[in-house]
């Protein structure tokens, strides 16, 4: 499951997430931002309105079982962006195996966000979890040690989905309104408010 992210990671950074399907105009899509609603996830969530990639990912791990990832990722490819890119994505399981107590699902995440500096060969520069009208959320950022590059992060478990979503920066440029712009606009739909 880890690998999937590694190369997400790198094509944001390095190689852009184009797939001969020309983005939208630059100087259209500067400022404008879209609402994209995933029905099989049950959310909406703004941003920039640049090509959206969607991949869907089948696996297995034995202490879970079957998953499937639905990942989305954009490329800014705009340097009026202060982002790279963003990514978001839901993740559902066959059976229910994901936590749903408090210390549990801290566990989980801090656990992933781990996983993900160490698949990246990076670290993890904080982590911090809050509960946001019932939901446990956790933040985190990760940045790579040979590159000026960031990656934050928001991770929550809802009713067996696991949410993702991430933003890649410069270093240079952490909590910029865009990022934050993308982070508060996530919402599950049926639920009362916004993350």
């Amino acid at each position: 499951m880890e690998k999937w992210f590694a190369l997400l990671f790198v094509a944001l950074v390095h190689f852009g997430c184009s797939d001969n399907t020309s983005m939208k105009d630059v100087s259209e899509a500067q400022k404008e931002w879209v609402q994209f609603e995933s029905r099989e996830g049950g959310y909406v969530i703004n941003h920039p309105d640049y090509k959206v990639k969607k991949t869907d990912r089948v696996g297995y791990v034995p202490e879970l079982g079957e998953y499937t990832v639905h990942l989305n990722i954009i490329n800014s490819q705009n340097e009026d962006d202060e982002n790279l890119g963003y990514s978001f994505s839901h993740t559902t399981y066959d059976e229910a195996v994901l936590p749903a107590d408090k210390a549990s699902i801290r566990e989980k995440c801090k656990a992933n966000v781990y996983k993900k500096a160490e698949t990246l060969k990076a670290k993890v520069d904080f982590l911090n979890f809050y509960d946001y009208k019932g939901i446990e959320v956790c933040e985190a950022q990760i940045s790579l040690e040979h590159q000026p590059v960031v990656l934050q992060v928001r991770l929550f478990i809802v009713d067996q989905t696991e949410y993702e979503l991430y933003v890649v920066m410069s270093d240079s440029d952490i909590f910029n309104p865009s990022a934050q712009k993308f982070f508060n606009s996530f919402e599950i739909k049926g639920k009362t408010t916004k993350l």
